[in-house]
Protein backbone atom coordinates (compact mmCIF):
# COMPACT_ATOMS: atom_id res chain seq x y z
CA UNK A 1 0.00 0.00 0.00
CA UNK A 2 1.38 3.01 -0.93
CA UNK A 3 1.39 6.48 0.80
CA UNK A 4 -0.88 8.16 -1.17
CA UNK A 5 -3.84 5.59 -0.02
CA UNK A 6 -2.47 5.83 3.54
CA UNK A 7 -3.39 9.30 3.68
CA UNK A 8 -7.10 8.52 2.17
CA UNK A 9 -7.84 6.68 4.12
CA UNK A 10 -6.93 8.47 6.90
CA UNK A 11 -8.93 11.33 5.94
CA UNK A 12 -11.69 8.94 4.84
CA UNK A 13 -11.58 7.98 8.34
CA UNK A 14 -11.18 10.81 10.10
CA UNK A 15 -13.92 13.12 7.70
CA UNK A 16 -16.40 10.11 7.80
CA UNK A 17 -19.78 11.66 9.02
CA UNK A 18 -21.03 10.04 12.59
CA UNK A 19 -23.62 11.21 15.10
CA UNK A 20 -24.28 14.55 16.28
CA UNK A 21 -25.95 15.94 19.12
CA UNK A 22 -29.07 18.20 18.64
CA UNK A 23 -30.64 20.05 20.57
CA UNK A 24 -34.45 19.83 20.17
CA UNK A 25 -36.10 21.81 22.64
CA UNK A 26 -35.42 24.88 25.52
CA UNK A 27 -37.27 25.67 28.44
CA UNK A 28 -36.65 28.74 30.35
CA UNK A 29 -37.86 27.07 34.41
CA UNK A 30 -40.24 30.07 35.74
CA UNK A 31 -38.12 31.75 37.91
CA UNK A 32 -38.68 31.12 42.12
CA UNK A 33 -37.47 33.01 44.82
CA UNK A 34 -34.43 31.25 46.12
CA UNK A 35 -33.30 30.81 42.52
CA UNK A 36 -29.60 31.95 42.09
CA UNK A 37 -29.95 31.52 38.69
CA UNK A 38 -31.65 31.60 35.39
CA UNK A 39 -32.07 28.10 34.78
CA UNK A 40 -32.59 26.42 31.08
CA UNK A 41 -33.56 23.10 30.77
CA UNK A 42 -32.12 21.41 26.79
CA UNK A 43 -33.32 18.54 25.31
CA UNK A 44 -30.59 16.88 23.32
CA UNK A 45 -30.77 14.04 20.90
CA UNK A 46 -28.06 11.77 19.68
CA UNK A 47 -28.88 11.49 16.43
CA UNK A 48 -26.92 9.00 13.76
CA UNK A 49 -26.27 9.80 10.84
CA UNK A 50 -24.48 6.47 9.29
CA UNK A 51 -22.83 4.91 12.24
CA UNK A 52 -24.64 4.33 15.55
CA UNK A 53 -22.43 5.11 18.59
CA UNK A 54 -21.49 6.60 22.00
CA UNK A 55 -21.15 9.78 21.87
CA UNK A 56 -19.39 11.87 24.89
CA UNK A 57 -20.62 15.92 24.99
CA UNK A 58 -20.51 18.90 26.65
CA UNK A 59 -21.70 22.22 26.38
CA UNK A 60 -20.48 25.58 27.39
CA UNK A 61 -20.78 29.50 26.82
CA UNK A 62 -19.36 30.51 23.75
CA UNK A 63 -19.38 33.95 24.44
CA UNK A 64 -21.11 36.44 27.04
CA UNK A 65 -24.67 36.87 27.40
CA UNK A 66 -26.68 40.20 26.04
CA UNK A 67 -29.73 42.13 27.70
CA UNK A 68 -31.99 44.42 26.83
CA UNK A 69 -32.49 47.07 29.23
CA UNK A 70 -35.58 49.63 29.90
CA UNK A 71 -34.60 51.93 27.33
CA UNK A 72 -34.29 48.88 24.47
CA UNK A 73 -30.84 49.27 24.20
CA UNK A 74 -28.62 46.28 24.24
CA UNK A 75 -26.13 45.33 26.75
CA UNK A 76 -23.12 43.34 26.06
CA UNK A 77 -20.88 41.55 28.71
CA UNK A 78 -24.04 40.61 30.98
CA UNK A 79 -22.28 37.22 32.31
CA UNK A 80 -21.64 34.00 31.26
CA UNK A 81 -23.80 30.22 30.68
CA UNK A 82 -22.61 27.88 33.18
CA UNK A 83 -23.07 24.37 31.44
CA UNK A 84 -20.48 21.37 31.62
CA UNK A 85 -19.49 17.89 30.77
CA UNK A 86 -22.63 15.61 30.84
CA UNK A 87 -21.20 12.68 30.36
CA UNK A 88 -21.94 9.51 27.49
CA UNK A 89 -25.27 9.73 25.48
CA UNK A 90 -26.33 6.39 23.55
CA UNK A 91 -27.11 6.61 19.57
CA UNK A 92 -31.04 8.12 19.55
CA UNK A 93 -31.19 8.53 23.21
CA UNK A 94 -32.45 11.67 24.67
CA UNK A 95 -31.63 13.57 27.70
CA UNK A 96 -32.51 16.93 29.82
CA UNK A 97 -29.69 18.91 30.55
CA UNK A 98 -29.69 22.02 32.86
CA UNK A 99 -27.33 25.57 32.11
CA UNK A 100 -27.98 27.92 34.42
CA UNK A 101 -27.10 31.70 34.04
CA UNK A 102 -25.80 33.18 37.46
CA UNK A 103 -27.99 36.59 38.60
CA UNK A 104 -30.62 37.13 41.25
CA UNK A 105 -32.55 39.53 39.07
CA UNK A 106 -34.91 37.35 37.42
CA UNK A 107 -37.85 38.77 36.28
CA UNK A 108 -37.78 41.15 33.06
CA UNK A 109 -34.68 39.78 31.51
CA UNK A 110 -34.80 39.79 27.58
CA UNK A 111 -32.05 38.74 25.77
CA UNK A 112 -29.70 35.48 24.60
CA UNK A 113 -26.66 33.53 25.65
CA UNK A 114 -24.47 31.87 22.56
CA UNK A 115 -23.19 27.97 23.61
CA UNK A 116 -21.40 25.55 22.22
CA UNK A 117 -22.10 21.68 22.04
CA UNK A 118 -18.90 19.69 21.81
CA UNK A 119 -19.66 15.86 20.95
CA UNK A 120 -16.72 12.93 19.99
CA UNK A 121 -16.90 9.68 19.51
CA UNK A 122 -14.88 6.80 20.32
CA UNK A 123 -12.23 7.11 17.65
CA UNK A 124 -11.38 10.53 19.53
CA UNK A 125 -13.00 13.15 16.98
CA UNK A 126 -15.21 16.24 17.72
CA UNK A 127 -17.77 18.25 16.57
CA UNK A 128 -18.98 21.21 17.49
CA UNK A 129 -22.17 22.74 17.19
CA UNK A 130 -23.20 26.76 18.16
CA UNK A 131 -26.38 27.42 19.50
CA UNK A 132 -28.00 30.64 20.99
CA UNK A 133 -30.21 30.43 23.89
CA UNK A 134 -32.98 33.09 23.73
CA UNK A 135 -35.26 34.17 27.26
CA UNK A 136 -37.81 36.40 27.79
CA UNK A 137 -38.82 36.42 31.84
CA UNK A 138 -41.14 39.60 31.55
CA UNK A 139 -44.60 38.77 33.58
CA UNK A 140 -46.65 39.50 30.69
CA UNK A 141 -44.61 36.75 28.62
CA UNK A 142 -44.41 34.40 32.04
CA UNK A 143 -48.13 34.58 33.04
CA UNK A 144 -50.18 36.37 29.88
CA UNK A 145 -53.59 35.27 31.80
CA UNK A 146 -53.18 36.60 35.68
CA UNK A 147 -53.48 33.63 36.71
CA UNK A 148 -49.99 33.17 38.47
CA UNK A 149 -47.42 35.83 38.86
CA UNK A 150 -49.13 39.04 38.34
CA UNK A 151 -52.47 37.49 40.57
CA UNK A 152 -50.11 37.63 43.34
CA UNK A 153 -51.09 40.56 46.15
CA UNK A 154 -47.39 41.93 46.41
CA UNK A 155 -47.42 42.19 42.33
CA UNK A 156 -47.44 45.97 40.77
CA UNK A 157 -47.16 46.64 37.55
CA UNK A 158 -44.27 49.47 37.98
CA UNK A 159 -43.82 50.24 33.94
CA UNK A 160 -40.14 50.11 34.88
CA UNK A 161 -37.50 47.36 34.71
CA UNK A 162 -35.21 48.89 37.05
CA UNK A 163 -37.95 48.39 39.82
CA UNK A 164 -39.10 45.55 41.86
CA UNK A 165 -42.27 44.39 40.64
CA UNK A 166 -43.23 42.06 44.16
CA UNK A 167 -41.16 44.36 46.16
CA UNK A 168 -43.95 47.72 46.04
CA UNK A 169 -41.50 48.84 42.93
CA UNK A 170 -38.54 49.33 44.41
CA UNK A 171 -35.41 50.03 43.06
CA UNK A 172 -33.20 47.01 41.97
CA UNK A 173 -29.83 46.25 42.40
CA UNK A 174 -28.07 48.10 40.00
CA UNK A 175 -24.78 46.48 40.15
CA UNK A 176 -26.14 43.03 40.33
CA UNK A 177 -28.52 43.70 37.57
CA UNK A 178 -26.53 44.82 34.95
CA UNK A 179 -22.82 43.10 36.04
CA UNK A 180 -21.58 46.22 37.31
CA UNK A 181 -22.37 48.26 34.30
CA UNK A 182 -24.92 50.39 35.37
CA UNK A 183 -24.34 50.72 39.05
CA UNK A 184 -25.97 54.24 39.94
CA UNK A 185 -29.69 54.59 40.51
CA UNK A 186 -30.83 57.53 39.11
CA UNK A 187 -33.42 59.11 40.95
CA UNK A 188 -34.64 61.83 38.73
CA UNK A 189 -34.59 59.23 36.04
CA UNK A 190 -35.67 55.99 37.81
CA UNK A 191 -33.25 54.07 35.52
CA UNK A 192 -29.91 52.22 36.29
CA UNK A 193 -26.52 54.82 34.78
CA UNK A 194 -23.26 53.90 34.10
CA UNK A 195 -20.72 54.64 36.30
CA UNK A 196 -17.83 57.05 34.93
CA UNK A 197 -14.58 55.97 35.28
CA UNK A 198 -13.11 58.83 37.01
CA UNK A 199 -9.48 57.69 36.14
CA UNK A 200 -7.56 61.02 35.73
CA UNK A 201 -5.34 62.58 38.31
CA UNK A 202 -7.07 64.22 41.46
CA UNK A 203 -10.27 63.46 40.08
CA UNK A 204 -13.05 62.41 43.16
CA UNK A 205 -16.10 60.28 42.44
CA UNK A 206 -19.41 62.09 43.40
CA UNK A 207 -21.96 59.43 44.49
CA UNK A 208 -24.63 61.58 44.96
CA UNK A 209 -24.59 62.98 41.80
CA UNK A 210 -22.81 60.01 39.68
CA UNK A 211 -20.27 62.52 38.20
CA UNK A 212 -16.11 62.76 38.48
CA UNK A 213 -14.97 66.20 40.15
CA UNK A 214 -11.68 67.49 39.94
CA UNK A 215 -11.28 69.85 43.53
CA UNK A 216 -9.12 72.26 41.91
CA UNK A 217 -11.79 72.92 39.49
CA UNK A 218 -14.37 73.41 42.41
CA UNK A 219 -12.90 75.98 44.49
CA UNK A 220 -10.28 78.15 43.60
CA UNK A 221 -6.90 79.20 46.07
CA UNK A 222 -8.62 82.68 46.49
CA UNK A 223 -11.80 80.18 47.73
CA UNK A 224 -9.51 78.92 50.49
CA UNK A 225 -7.78 81.82 51.62
CA UNK A 226 -11.65 83.82 51.91
CA UNK A 227 -12.39 80.79 53.99
CA UNK A 228 -9.57 80.69 56.50
CA UNK A 229 -9.62 84.68 56.72
CA UNK A 230 -14.19 84.36 57.60
CA UNK A 231 -14.19 86.87 54.62
CA UNK A 232 -16.42 84.34 52.89
CA UNK A 233 -18.52 84.60 56.01
CA UNK A 234 -19.55 87.92 54.65
CA UNK A 235 -20.44 87.17 51.11
CA UNK A 236 -22.66 84.49 52.14
CA UNK A 237 -24.21 87.14 54.30
CA UNK A 238 -24.85 89.20 51.66
CA UNK A 239 -26.06 86.67 49.27
CA UNK A 240 -28.42 85.54 52.08
CA UNK A 241 -29.84 89.06 52.10
CA UNK A 242 -30.20 89.68 48.56
CA UNK A 243 -31.94 86.00 48.53
CA UNK A 244 -34.19 87.18 51.11
CA UNK A 245 -34.84 90.78 49.25
CA UNK A 246 -35.43 88.86 45.97
CA UNK A 247 -38.02 86.77 48.22
CA UNK A 248 -39.91 89.87 49.28
CA UNK A 249 -40.02 91.14 46.25
CA UNK A 250 -41.53 87.51 44.27
CA UNK A 251 -44.37 87.22 47.27
CA UNK A 252 -45.41 91.25 47.34
CA UNK A 253 -45.15 90.34 42.75
CA UNK A 254 -47.28 87.55 43.47
CA UNK A 255 -49.93 89.27 45.92
CA UNK A 256 -50.15 92.00 43.56
CA UNK A 257 -50.72 89.59 40.87
CA UNK A 258 -53.12 87.79 42.89
CA UNK A 259 -55.15 90.33 43.65
CA UNK A 260 -55.76 91.66 39.77
CA UNK A 261 -56.88 88.51 39.17
CA UNK A 262 -59.38 88.51 41.97
CA UNK A 263 -60.27 91.93 40.50
CA UNK A 264 -61.00 90.48 37.28
CA UNK A 265 -62.19 87.46 38.50
CA UNK A 266 -65.00 89.75 40.72
CA UNK A 267 -65.76 91.75 37.63
CA UNK A 268 -66.71 88.83 35.21
CA UNK A 269 -68.75 87.91 37.59
CA UNK A 270 -70.89 90.66 37.96
CA UNK A 271 -71.28 91.10 34.16
CA UNK A 272 -72.60 87.92 34.16
CA UNK A 273 -75.27 88.78 36.55
CA UNK A 274 -76.14 91.90 35.20
CA UNK A 275 -76.37 90.57 31.79
CA UNK A 276 -78.33 87.30 33.24
CA UNK A 277 -81.49 89.97 34.99
CA UNK A 278 -81.11 92.34 31.67
CA UNK A 279 -82.11 88.94 29.85
CA UNK A 280 -84.36 87.72 32.46
CA UNK A 281 -86.59 91.39 32.12
CA UNK A 282 -86.22 90.94 28.30
CA UNK A 283 -87.59 87.69 28.20
CA UNK A 284 -90.59 88.48 30.78
CA UNK A 285 -91.53 91.63 28.28
CA UNK A 286 -91.58 89.28 25.22
CA UNK A 287 -94.22 86.86 27.56
CA UNK A 288 -96.07 89.72 28.37
CA UNK A 289 -96.50 91.41 25.09
CA UNK A 290 -97.23 87.58 23.48
CA UNK A 291 -100.01 87.30 26.04
CA UNK A 292 -102.17 90.65 25.67
CA UNK A 293 -105.24 88.55 26.64
CA UNK A 294 -104.20 87.69 29.77
CA UNK A 295 -106.85 88.17 32.90
CA UNK A 296 -104.37 91.20 33.31
CA UNK A 297 -106.25 92.88 30.81
CA UNK A 298 -108.82 95.52 31.10
CA UNK A 299 -111.90 94.37 33.29
CA UNK A 300 -114.42 96.66 31.30
CA UNK A 301 -113.16 95.18 27.94
CA UNK A 302 -113.25 91.70 28.87
CA UNK A 303 -117.12 91.95 30.43
CA UNK A 304 -117.20 92.77 26.78
CA UNK A 305 -115.27 90.35 24.62
CA UNK A 306 -114.56 87.43 26.98
CA UNK A 307 -111.06 85.93 26.31
CA UNK A 308 -109.82 82.74 27.43
CA UNK A 309 -107.57 82.77 30.23
CA UNK A 310 -103.87 81.81 29.92
CA UNK A 311 -103.02 81.34 33.53
CA UNK A 312 -105.13 79.22 36.40
CA UNK A 313 -105.04 81.61 38.95
CA UNK A 314 -105.22 80.38 42.73
CA UNK A 315 -104.17 81.93 46.14
CA UNK A 316 -100.85 82.39 45.44
CA UNK A 317 -100.90 83.70 41.86
CA UNK A 318 -100.72 82.02 38.12
CA UNK A 319 -99.90 78.32 38.06
CA UNK A 320 -97.03 78.09 35.22
CA UNK A 321 -98.36 76.38 32.13
CA UNK A 322 -96.04 73.79 32.38
CA UNK A 323 -97.95 72.48 35.89
CA UNK A 324 -100.99 73.63 33.99
CA UNK A 325 -100.41 71.02 31.00
CA UNK A 326 -99.34 68.19 33.45
CA UNK A 327 -102.44 68.36 35.58
CA UNK A 328 -104.81 68.61 32.72
CA UNK A 329 -103.08 65.42 31.39
CA UNK A 330 -103.04 63.57 34.94
CA UNK A 331 -106.81 64.64 35.14
CA UNK A 332 -107.80 62.60 31.60
CA UNK A 333 -105.35 59.29 32.29
CA UNK A 334 -107.42 59.54 35.79
CA UNK A 335 -110.71 59.65 33.33
CA UNK A 336 -109.86 56.83 30.98
CA UNK A 337 -108.80 54.74 33.82
CA UNK A 338 -112.24 55.08 35.75
CA UNK A 339 -113.95 54.50 32.71
CA UNK A 340 -112.19 51.52 31.94
CA UNK A 341 -112.70 50.28 35.93
CA UNK A 342 -116.75 51.02 35.18
CA UNK A 343 -116.62 49.27 31.74
CA UNK A 344 -114.55 46.18 33.10
CA UNK A 345 -117.28 46.05 36.25
CA UNK A 346 -120.58 46.12 33.83
CA UNK A 347 -119.48 43.71 31.17
CA UNK A 348 -118.63 41.27 34.30
CA UNK A 349 -122.36 41.94 35.96
CA UNK A 350 -123.60 41.13 32.10
CA UNK A 351 -121.58 38.12 31.91
CA UNK A 352 -122.80 36.89 35.35
CA UNK A 353 -126.43 37.76 34.48
CA UNK A 354 -126.37 35.96 31.05
CA UNK A 355 -125.02 32.65 32.96
CA UNK A 356 -127.89 33.19 35.70
CA UNK A 357 -130.42 33.21 32.88
CA UNK A 358 -129.02 30.05 30.77
CA UNK A 359 -129.22 28.25 33.96
CA UNK A 360 -132.24 28.50 35.36
CA UNK A 361 -133.59 27.95 31.53
CA UNK A 362 -131.96 24.46 31.71
CA UNK A 363 -133.50 23.49 35.27
CA UNK A 364 -136.90 24.91 34.44
CA UNK A 365 -136.71 22.46 31.35
CA UNK A 366 -135.57 19.30 33.23
CA UNK A 367 -137.97 19.19 35.81
CA UNK A 368 -141.07 20.50 33.78
CA UNK A 369 -144.17 17.77 33.69
CA UNK A 370 -146.81 17.64 31.24
CA UNK A 371 -150.55 18.67 31.85
CA UNK A 372 -152.00 15.72 30.97
CA UNK A 373 -149.72 13.37 32.25
CA UNK A 374 -151.00 11.59 35.42
CA UNK A 375 -148.75 10.87 38.73
CA UNK A 376 -149.16 7.68 40.00
CA UNK A 377 -148.29 7.37 43.61
CA UNK A 378 -147.86 3.98 44.70
CA UNK A 379 -147.53 3.18 48.92
CA UNK A 380 -144.86 2.78 50.34
CA UNK A 381 -144.94 -0.71 52.21
CA UNK A 382 -147.94 -3.13 50.35
CA UNK A 383 -149.22 -5.92 52.51
CA UNK A 384 -148.56 -9.35 51.42
CA UNK A 385 -151.36 -11.14 49.38
CA UNK A 386 -153.16 -8.13 48.69
CA UNK A 387 -153.11 -6.10 45.65
CA UNK A 388 -151.27 -2.66 45.62
CA UNK A 389 -153.91 -0.23 46.07
CA UNK A 390 -153.61 3.23 43.25
CA UNK A 391 -153.66 5.95 44.13
CA UNK A 392 -154.85 8.61 42.12
CA UNK A 393 -155.49 11.83 42.68
CA UNK A 394 -159.62 11.53 42.00
CA UNK A 395 -159.50 8.74 45.38
CA UNK A 396 -157.62 11.69 47.69
CA UNK A 397 -159.75 14.22 46.73
CA UNK A 398 -162.76 11.78 47.57
CA UNK A 399 -161.11 10.59 50.50
CA UNK A 400 -160.78 14.17 51.82
CA UNK A 401 -164.44 14.55 52.77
Amino acid sequence: MNCGSILLLTYFITTTAFAKIVINKVVVRIPKPNDIGLIFDLTVVNSPCNDRETLEFRIHSDATCSVNVTENEIMKNAGRVVGGNFGHIVAGAAEVVSLIWPTISLYNRVGKCPIVVTSKNARGVEEHHKHAIHFDTRFTTLDPDCHTLRKRPDYKDCKNWDKEYLNNCTPVNCQERYFGQRSFYNKTTEHCDPVPRCDKPNMHYDYYNNECLIPEKFFTEEDKKKILSGDFRKECEEEEQEMKQKEKKGKKQKQSAKYRKEQQQQQQQQQPQHGSAKREADIFDEEFNFFPQSNFADPDNSAKNPQPTVGVKTDNGYIPYWLKGILEGLVVVGAIIILQVLATVAIYVLICFVIFLIVTWISRRQIKCHRETTCILRSPAPSEGTEEPLITPSSLLSQRN
